[in-house]
């Protein structure tokens, strides 16, 4: 019988982003390779997709109504490919003092991966290395690169890629043989040892960039502003020192209290904790918000003055979510934790995000499906309510009753307890008369601002 002959040490430079890419591109291009794969296996691989990639977290159960399996990977909060897995890569990449250690732990986990591609039991390996799918590989690489980041959650993830392995015929690796490091290269390590996690830098320079995130995270020096690793002590003693000495002095004398307010700042340090109080901003309430899939045209999308109602593809890119960031500066992909987007033909995107005053639950329009070749079926932009919004709290999606074959967009919480949104919905509900044009470009516009009771009752 014909082997596999993958090879057993990784290539260099390396590019998680690349191969997790490469495991979507084959897995949907190759015939070969999603025949052998089960719809979960292909929502998982789907979910690899770099730009947008989180599936480091805790699993939960896709089932409709739920059976008790954790069949899908949630988000931990940070992107994998460009940021968590870039971290390593840069590691692996370049000269340093972690790179070592760090490459003879992800060329034993690589090694470990290909000698089970290399198995003569499995019968199907010899036709991927010799039809060249590329599958596999990137199926090592990725994989290689979770289990040397290395936290018990991120492991979760190779259980899951278990299933995969074996429905191609291959038998999975025991999660203790993995050699791992998530004392650097997990969420909560610390790669720089300055004391501030990575899951801290990524909070502090997520906006910046993977290249900005990745150079302070192996930067000792600089320290993320939601860190106080460095300037601890000298923030509090400042901040003790002035607050105890002008109460005591008032009630006890001044001269005790001035006294010892300054002794308390001055010897316990200042300066840097001062300047952290001056330059950093504190939320105090969390931030509701979705990302967009960037689009190079200004007319009749998501991103322009006409027709920014469509829901079309070419009108609103698929890929964006809904996000919350917490006064902590946590993160929740709250629309992958609840399973949308994570199918293949039900990609989403998602606008409007409306908070209610009470801050328990929001509203928010989302685009479902439209992405399969050559099925012309319509879709809409639909209103939902979202509840669990707190930290520990389970996220929970309910879509409205609402006019089901129509846009219907910026929604809003009334004083009154109705809902208002904008529409496209014909004014007297008669479909010959839709789409409404605008009257200086011919181009579909909504037609008003509606409002209806939570229940879809009292359309006006």
């Amino acid at each position: 019988m014909a082997t596999a002959e993958f090879a057993t040490s990784p290539p260099y430079p390396e590019d998680f982003c690349d191969a997790a890419d490469d495991i979507v591109i084959r897995a949907f291009l190759a015939p070969f390779v999603s025949d052998l794969l089960s719809p979960e296996d292909m929502t998982l691989v789907s979910s690899l997709t770099c730009e947008w990639g989180d599936i480091n977290g805790d699993p939960f159960d896709t089932s409709e109504p739920p059976d008790g399996t954790l069949d899908h990977p949630g988000p931990n909060g940070m992107l994998d490919g460009s940021f968590e897995l870039g971290l390593l890569a840069f590691v692996l990449n370049n000269e340093g003092p972690l790179q070592a250690e760090t490459r003879t732990a992800y060329e034993s986990n690589y090694a470990l991966l290909a000698t089970v591609f290399n198995d003569p039991a499995c019968s199907n390996c010899p036709l991927f290395s010799a039809m060249g799918t590329g599958f596999p590989e990137g199926l090592i690489r990725t994989m290689a690169g979770y289990a040397t980041e290395g936290d018990a959650t991120t492991l979760q993830v190779l259980n899951l890629f278990g299933n995969i392995l074996t429905h191609i015929g291959v038998i999975p690796p025991s999660l203790d043989d993995y050699d791992v490091l998530p004392s650097l290269y997990g969420p909560e390590g610390d790669a720089d040892g300055d004391g501030c996690t990575n899951r801290q830098e990524y909070d502090e320079y997520f906006g910046s960039g993977a290249e900005v995130y990745i150079a302070n995270a192996l930067d000792g020096a600089v320290n993320p502003g939601n860190c106080s690793a460095e300037g601890e002590g000298e923030g509090e003693g400042e901040g003790e020192g002035e607050g105890e000495g002008e109460g005591e002095g008032e009630g006890e004398g001044e001269g005790e209290g001035e006294g010892e307010g300054e002794g308390e700042g001055e010897g316990e340090g200042e300066g840097e904790g001062e300047g952290e109080g001056e330059g950093e901003v504190e939320l105090e309430a969390a931030l509701l918000f979705v990302t967009q899939t960037p689009i190079a045209d200004d007319f009749a999308n998501i991103m322009s003055t006409f027709g920014t109602h469509l829901s079309s593809v070419s009108s609103a890119p698929r890929g964006g979510d809904l996000w919350i960031r917490y006064a902590d500066g946590a993160l929740r992909n709250l629309t992958a934790e609840a399973g949308f987007g994570t199918t293949p033909g039900q990609d989403i995107a998602v606008r409007d995000p409306y908070a209610h005053w009470s801050g328990n639950k929001a509203l928010v329009s989302i685009v479902i499906g439209g992405t399969i070749q050559n099925n012309y079926t319509p879709v809409y932009w639909q209103i939902y309510e979202v509840t669990g919004l707190g930290q520990g709290q389970t996220v929970q999606f309910r879509k409205l009753a609402q006019p089901a074959d129509y846009n219907n967009i910026s929604p809003v919480y009334a004083t009154d307890g109705r809902i208002l949104f904008t529409s496209d919905h014909p004014r007297n509900g008669d479909r010959r008369l839709y789409p409404q044009l605008d009257e200086y470009e011919s181009q579909d516009t909504v037609s008003g601002l509606w409002a209806m009771q939570p229940d879809g009752s009292e359309l006006v």
